[in-house]
C-alpha cells in the first residue's frame, strides 16, 4: 500500500499536533472535503495496518490522533516514493462523477482508461454505482457499445448535487471563491460541474435575486442555489431540460419568486449564450420556495392552519418520546413552524437539500433524533412522502436548541455568524450561551449579511473563516467541541469581557453615585430602565397562555353537533361553518371561503385517520376567534388515500397568528386521546364531550 503526498501530510500534521484534529480541521488545512479526508483517513488506516501500527484513533465530537507516534515516524521516514492511487469507494465516486457527465452512452473501456484499472475491476466497481444511482430512479442500462443513463432530468440532477455536496460541504462553497480546492480523484471530475468563475459569477447574481425578493437566503440556500444553476447550465449545454406540467408552471406564475426567477435566467442567458426554458424558471422558483429563509410562500398561504396543527403535533409526541415540557416554548413553535412551511415545499417537489452536520447531530443528540424521526410520521402523512434524514436533522436542531434552552440561565453581547440555516445557529446560539453564562447571542446572520450589519457586540461568533472584520471573532464548529470552547475563552480574557451580573446592592450604588451629579426626579422610574439596560438579560421562555382563549373557551354547547347526517365533504364543512356562523363568529362568506380552500389543498385538510380541519384566512370574514365541532352519521370521504374516510370535523376560524394557539395545541391533545376518539365516535352525549374537552383545557 503506497501513500500520496497529502496522506503523508495529514500524518505528519498528526504527528506535530497535541490535540485531536477534526475533520473540519483537516479539510480547512488541505484545503479538501471532508469526504476526501476520511476517503485520505481510510488510506492511512490501511498502510498503518501493513506496517503492524494501531490505526488512526478516531473520536466522536473530539476529533482523530496517532497514538504510536514514534512507529509511525520511523515508518514514514523509511518511504522513498509514492503515487496517487484511488481506493474503491473514490473510485466508485469517479464513476458516478463520468457517468453523469457523459452526454450519451459511455465506454466501459474509456471509463477503465481514466481510471488506470482493468476492465473487470470497472464493471466490479459498477455493481455498487448502479445501486446508489438506483436511490434516485435512475437506471445505468448497458448498451451495445457501454453505459447510458435512463431517467427523469430532475433525478439527475438531484443525484449530481449529491455527490457534489459529499465531495464539498455545500456551507463552504462560498469560501470557494477564496481558494477552496476539490482536491484528486473524484473532486477532479466534480470540479467540472462548477468552476471559481462560475461560483463568481453566480453569487453576484443571486445576491441581485435577494435583493429583488426582499429577504437574505441562509448560506446553505444561498450556496445550494449556486450548485443547482452550476449544473442546470451544464445540463442545458448538453440538452437536457427539466420537464414540468403546464398546470404547475402556471401556478408559479403569479409567485414574485417567479418574477426574480425569470431574472435570473435572463442573466444566465446573457453571460453563457444559452436559452433557459420557462421549465427552467419554474424549478429555479421551486427552489426559492423552498428556501430554509422563506417564511411565507404565497402560494401554499391556505394552509398555514395545517402547519400549526402539525407543529403543535410534533411538538406534542416529542414530548411524549423524551419526558419534557416543551409545551409553552414560544421560540420553539415560532421557530418551527416556519421551518416548516419551506420544508414541506421542498419535499412535496423532491427539492435536494444537504444537512452537514447530519452525523454530528445524529452523534450528539440521539435520543432527540429517534424521537424526532418517529413524531415526523404526521408531516410524511401530510405531504404524502418520505422524509429523508437531512430534513429531521435540520428539524432536530430547533428541539435540541430548546433542550438547551431549558438548561440556560443567562447571557451577553456577541454576533452569531452561522452558514447553515436559522435551525443550527438557534442550537448553536443556545450551546454558547449554556457554556458561558456572560454572553449573550445579540443577532444572528450570514456570511454574506454580516457587513451590512450594524451592532454593538463586542465579539463575533462564527463558523466559518471572516476577512474584513473590526470585531475581534473566533471560529467554532457548528457542534461547538471542547475546542471551540476553549478558544472562546482565550478571546474573551484577551478583550477582559468579565461582566457581573447586577444585584440589587450594585443598582443602589449607581443610583447614589447619578444623585451625587444630578436631580433624580423619578427613582422608581430610574431603576427600572437601568435595570433593562444594564441587568443581563435572561432567555425565557414567552407563553403563549396570555390572553388566548383555551379549548373549552371555543368548543361549547353551541359549537358541539353531534351524529349528523350530510351525503358529502362539502355538506359536512356547510353543517360545521353554520354552527360558526350562528355563534357569531364569521360572517356567511367564510364558509364559502373553507369550502374554497378545501378544494385547492384537496384532502391535505384530512390531518388525521377519520379527522379533518377546514379553515380559511381570516381576512375571509372572520369576526372572532372559533371553532367547531361536528360528528358525522356516516363517514364520508375527502379525497386522502390514507386517512378517509372522515368522522369528525373541525371547523376553525382565527383572527390572527397567535390568538388560538394555545387551544389548537389542546385541541391536538384533545383528538390525540383514544378515549376521546371512541366518545365521539360512538356516543352521542353532548356532556361526555363537553367533560373531557374540559379535562383537555388545563
Amino acid at each position: 500500500m503506497q501513500l500520496d503526498t497529502r496522506c503523508i501530510d495529514i500524518l505528519n500534521y498528526l504527528l506535530e499536533t497535541d490535540k485531536p484534529a477534526t475533520t473540519s480541521k483537516l479539510a480547512e488545512v488541505f484545503k479538501v472535503s471532508t469526504r476526501t479526508i476520511r476517503y485520505d483517513l481510510d488510506r492511512i488506516d490501511d498502510w498503518l495496518k501493513e506496517n503492524n501500527i494501531s490505526p488512526v484513533e478516531r473520536k466522536p465530537n473530539t476529533g482523530v490522533y496517532l497514538r504510536e507516534k514514534k512507529s509511525i515516524a520511523d515508518a514514514l521516514s523509511s518511504i522513498n516514493y509514492y503515487e496517487y492511487g484511488p481506493g474503491r469507494l473514490e473510485r466508485e465516486d469517479i464513476l458516478k462523477a463520468l457517468i453523469l457527465k457523459a452526454r450519451d452512452e459511455i465506454k466501459i473501456d474509456e471509463l477503465a482508461e481514466k481510471l488506470y484499472v482493468s476492465r473487470n475491476t470497472v464493471i466490479n466497481d459498477l455493481k455498487n454505482v448502479r445501486d446508489w444511482f438506483k436511490r434516485f430512479n435512475i437506471n445505468i442500462k448497458p448498451t451495445k457499445n457501454g453505459l447510458k443513463v435512463i431517467g427523469k432530468e430532475k433525478d439527475i440532477r438531484r443525484a449530481a448535487i449529491e455527490l457534489l455536496t459529499d465531495e464539498v460541504d455545500t456551507a463552504k462553497i462560498l469560501e470557494y471563491l477564496e481558494g477552496w480546492n476539490f482536491g484528486p480523484g473524484a473532486g477532479k471530475e466534480m470540479s467540472d460541474f462548477i468552476s471559481e468563475e462560475d461560483t463568481k459569477f453566480l453569487s453576484e447574481v443571486l445576491r441581485e435575486a435577494e435583493r429583488e425578493l426582499g429577504y437574505r437566503l441562509s448560506d446553505m440556500d444561498f450556496s445550494g442555489l449556486i450548485l443547482h444553476l452550476a449544473i442546470a447550465v451544464k445540463r442545458i449545454k448538453l440538452g437536457r431540460n427539466i420537464m414540468m406540467p403546464h398546470e404547475e408552471i402556471k401556478q408559479l406564475q403569479v409567485t414574485k419568486e417567479f418574477a426574480v426567477a425569470s431574472q435570473i435566467a435572463s442573466c444566465i442567458e446573457s453571460h453563457y449564450g444559452i436559452e433557459v426554458p420557462i421549465e427552467e424558471m419554474g424549478y429555479i422558483t421551486l427552489h426559492l420556495l423552498g428556501s430554509k429563509s422563506t417564511t411565507a410562500v404565497d402560494i401554499e398561504k391556505e394552509n398555514w392552519l395545517d402547519v400549526e396543527f402539525m407543529t403543535s403535533e410534533l411538538i406534542k409526541k416529542v414530548e411524549e418520546e423524551l419526558k419534557v415540557d416543551l409545551e409553552h416554548d414560544d421560540i420553539l413553535f415560532k421557530g418551527l413552524k416556519e421551518h416548516l412551511t419551506p420544508t414541506l415545499y421542498r419535499i412535496k417537489n423532491d427539492l435536494p437539500v444537504k444537512n452537514p452536520l447530519l452525523d454530528d447531530v445524529k452523534a450528539n443528540y440521539p435520543k432527540l433524533f429517534k424521537a424526532v424521526e418517529k413524531a415526523v410520521k404526521i408531516v410524511e402523512n401530510y405531504a404524502g412522502k418520505r422524509i429523508n434524514e437531512d430534513e429531521i436533522g435540520y428539524i432536530s436542531f430547533h428541539f435540541g436548541a430548546a433542550l438547551e434552552r431549558m438548561r440556560s440561565k443567562r447571557s451577553i453581547r456577541a454576533v452569531l455568524v452561522c452558514s447553515t440555516g436559522l435551525g443550527t445557529a438557534r442550537l448553536l446560539a443556545t450551546r454558547v450561551m449554556n457554556e458561558f453564562e456572560n454572553i449573550i447571542i445579540e443577532d444572528i446572520t450570514s456570511y454574506h449579511g454580516l457587513k451590512e450589519l450594524k451592532t454593538d457586540a463586542d465579539i463575533i461568533i462564527s463558523t466559518i473563516n471572516l476577512k474584513d472584520t473590526t470585531l475581534p471573532y473566533v471560529r467554532v464548529s457548528p457542534m461547538l467541541a471542547e475546542e471551540d470552547i476553549d478558544s472562546i475563552k482565550r478571546i474573551l480574557r484577551e478583550i477582559y469581557i468579565k461582566p457581573e451580573p447586577i444585584n440589587g446592592d450594585k443598582l443602589e450604588q449607581v443610583i447614589k453615585a447619578i444623585k451625587r451629579y444630578a436631580i433624580v426626579t423619578d427613582e422608581a422610574g430610574l431603576k427600572e430602565e437601568l435595570s433593562r439596560i444594564i441587568a443581563p438579560k435572561i432567555p425565557h421562555l414567552i407563553s403563549r397562555e396570555v390572553r388566548q382563549p383555551v379549548l373549552n373557551d371555543l368548543l361549547t354547547e353551541k359549537t358541539i353537533k353531534l351524529n349528523v347526517e350530510v351525503d358529502n365533504w362539502e355538506e359536512a364543512i356547510r353543517e360545521g361553518g353554520k354552527l360558526l356562523l350562528e355563534a357569531g363568529k364569521i360572517e356567511a362568506r367564510y364558509i364559502d371561503a373553507m369550502i374554497k380552500t378545501a378544494k385547492q389543498l384537496g384532502p391535505y385538510i384530512v390531518i388525521a385517520p377519520g379527522i379533518a380541519m377546514p379553515h380559511a384566512r381570516p381576512e375571509d370574514g372572520v369576526k372572532e376567534v372559533g371553532m367547531s365541532l361536528i360528528t358525522l352519521r356516516t363517514p364520508v370521504n375527502f379525497g386522502h388515500r390514507q386517512n378517509d374516510p372522515v368522522k369528525i370535523v373541525v371547523c376553525l376560524c382565527a383572527v390572527d397568528n397567535n390568538s388560538h394557539i394555545k387551544a389548537l395545541s389542546q385541541l391536538v391533545k384533545f383528538l390525540s386521546s383514544e378515549d376521546v376518539q371512541s366518545v365521539l365516535i360512538k356516543d352521542i352525549n353532548k356532556e361526555r364531550v363537553i367533560d373531557y374537552i374540559i379535562k383537555y383545557s388545563s
